[in-house]
Formats: structure tokens, C-alpha cells, sequence
């Protein structure tokens, strides 16, 4: 709500284009106006519905609503300074036992997180990304046990660690040259949790007690991209008119990342098999030996050949390195099959 000196106060209704997807009896809410964040929650769920939001000067330039799914029963949260704090009731793996469980989400990049650097032909040195795996926790090789008969790698996690969804291992090493810079091997396995009394036990495929490794829940990223129309802007009241009545075949989608690391694309067409492709930014013979296999500024390619209205393109991902989708463009055959349009 906005204040006026003549009494005459403006309302701006965000919450309305989510109002079937928020729960009723909200109860716990956190705000930060210096980080544009609010968060409701319902005490008990497990679910975080967030607003974020981008203001230059007077004007609102972007804004999403998006949720979380918390490992736990939310018991409260809060914000102090840039970063997001959340008490949860989470279950230790032990029978019905249950553990209480604070964690800290930093809303924005904090150099004393495990970044991982990039390096490399065309790079910028000091660009680094955040690891994307939740309640992340790292377990260097003397922590670790590798069984040879089974061909397994063991190393215990605090307490509370036990969850319902799937664990990732990801492997990491220090830089030679900077012993403040984290670079990543590109190896991931998928840890299997045991719940003790004291303690939780994570146990991966493989010996990994050569390098440190960061394990924690990976974010689920699906994204579907919606169906594409011929458009025109028009300057004179700075709408863009889509031809949805006209014919389009569409030959192959052109998908442009600010950085790339592993992700797949499900293609589904009306009555024609789907079909999965898998990007990834490491080409042979390309990126130094020893430095981050991530690759900034890439564009890949979706053959189509299909009408745009047969085709469902869906992008998902569940790696713990980056993937930033800029924009994705078109290209075919198009009929405006001779309408006379006023």
C-alpha cells in the first residue's frame, strides 16, 4: 500500500495472479525491503511461497512468485540483513524421532560460500557460481571410508541430514594456484542416506577419497516453454500483436544460455514419438585441462520440423551446476494464409 499526502492510498494486489495457489491460514510471514523478499508460509507444511521483485527508481521492472519445498515441518522463519532464515522439524531416519533445524538461504552471493570459479578461453577469472544443491555440507577424504568389496565410498552427516528426497555427491577440489578458489571435477553420484542414532551416514557408488565433495538435495529446475507465434510490435502503444489464426511450421529452436553446464530438453509432438536431448558445455579438446567444464554465452539447437501448435518443449535439469536460459528463438516456414486483418 502506497501513502498519499491527500488521504487517497493505492493498492497494488500482487498476491491475485497466485490467489488459487497460496494456501488459506498463512500464518508466518518474512519480509525484507532492502532484499525485495517476502515469504509465507503456513506453520506445520513444508511449503514456502515467495515474491521477489526488481524496482528501478519509481517503476517495478520485474517480479515472480515461486515456492520451496523445505525437507521439513516448518516450524518459523525470518530475515536478518540479506539473509533468509528458516526453523524446521525435520525427520532423523531413527523410527518416528524427529530433530529440530535451523538453516540460513543468503539471498545473494557471499564469498564465503563454496563458489565454484570459471576459467578458461574467453572467461572472465573472476566469475563464479553458487553450487546448486540445498543444505550443501562438505566431507573431505579423511572423513571418508571406501569399502573395495563393495566399491562403495561412506562419510557421516550431521544429524537432521535425512531426508525424502535424492542426495547428490558433487566433487570438488581447492585451485592450485589460489588456495581461496573452488573448481569442480564434473563428477556426481547419488548418495543413499541412513539414519543412526547420533548421526547420518551417506554412502556413494565409487572411491571419492581422492578429492573433498559437497553433498547435499539438488533443485528440481522444469520449465515449459510456451507455444511460439509470429509477432509484430507496434511502436504506437508499445503492445506486441501475435498471429495466432496464421499457419507456422517451425524448423528448430535456437536456446541461449548465459552459462551452461548440464541440462536436457524433452521435445513431445502430436502424435510422433517425444524425444530427449542433453546439453552440456564440455567439448573435447576445448577447455583447459584442470579448470570448471562450464562454458559462458552458449547456443544450442532443437530440430522441430512440426506446426507450433503440435510442439511442447520442456526443460529440465537437476545438476548442481548453473544453467541461465536467456532466450529462445525460432525458425521456420510462416503463411499468414491470406486473411485481410484491420
Amino acid at each position: 500500500m502506497v501513502p498519499s499526502r491527500d488521504d487517497r492510498y493505492q493498492a497494488v494486489e500482487i498476491s491475485k495472479p497466485v490467489d488459487q495457489l497460496i494456501p488459506s491460514g498463512v500464518d508466518l510471514i518474512a519480509t525484507s525491503k532492502d532484499s525485495s523478499f517476502l515469504a509465507f508460509a503456513v506453520k506445520g507444511t513444508d511449503e514456502v511461497f515467495v515474491y521477489r521483485y526488481y524496482t528501478d527508481g519509481e517503476r517495478r521492472r520485474q517480479s515472480a512468485w515461486f515456492r520451496w519445498d523445505m525437507h521439513g515441518e516448518i516450524i518459523y522463519h525470518f530475515m536478518i540483513g540479506d539473509a533468509y532464515y528458516i526453523v524446521t522439524n525435520q525427520p532423523t531416519g531413527v523410527g518416528d524421532e524427529t530433530i529440530v533445524n535451523l538453516q540460513r538461504l543468503n539471498l545473494v552471493i557471499d564469498k564465503g560460500q563454496a563458489l565454484i570459479n570459471i576459467d578458461g578461453p574467453g572467461m572472465n577469472e573472476d566469475y563464479d557460481y553458487q553450487i546448486h544443491l540445498d543444505g550443501y555440507f562438505m566431507v573431505i577424504p579423511s572423513e571418508m571410508i571406501y569399502d573395495q568389496a563393495s566399491n562403495t565410498t561412506s562419510f557421516r552427516l550431521p544429524i537432521g541430514y535425512h531426508g525424502s528426497g535424492e542426495c547428490l555427491a558433487y566433487e570438488v577440489r581447492q585451485d592450485d594456484h589460489n588456495a581461496d578458489t573452488i573448481i569442480q571435477s564434473g563428477r556426481t553420484g547419488v548418495v543413499t542416506l541412513t539414519g543412526q542414532v547420533d548421526n547420518v551416514r551417506g554412502t556413494v557408488s565409487g572411491n571419492w577419497t581422492t578429492q573433498n565433495l559437497i553433498t547435499g538435495f539438488p533443485f528440481v529446475m522444469s520449465l515449459t516453454l510456451p507455444t511460439f507465434y509470429p509477432s509484430q510490435s507496434n511502436p504506437a502503444n508499445n503492445f506486441v500483436v501475435k498471429d495466432t489464426r496464421g499457419y507456422l511450421t517451425i524448423h528448430r529452436v535456437q536456446l541461449e544460455f548465459q552459462n551452461l553446464g548440464l541440462i536436457q530438453a524433452k521435445v513431445n509432438r502430436r502424435g510422433r514419438e517425444p524425444f530427449d536431448m542433453t546439453f552440456s558445455s564440455t567439448p573435447a579438446d576445448y577447455y583447459t585441462s584442470g579448470t570448471t567444464a562450464i562454458e559462458l554465452n552458449q547456443q544450442r539447437i532443437l530440430p522441430i520440423y512440426d506446426k507450433n501448435e503440435n510442439v511442447e518443449i520442456t526443460i529440465h535439469g537437476t545438476s548442481p551446476e548453473p544453467v541461465t536460459l536467456i532466450s529462445a528463438s525460432w525458425e521456420g516456414d510462416y503463411s499468414d494464409r491470406n486473411y485481410r486483418r484491420v
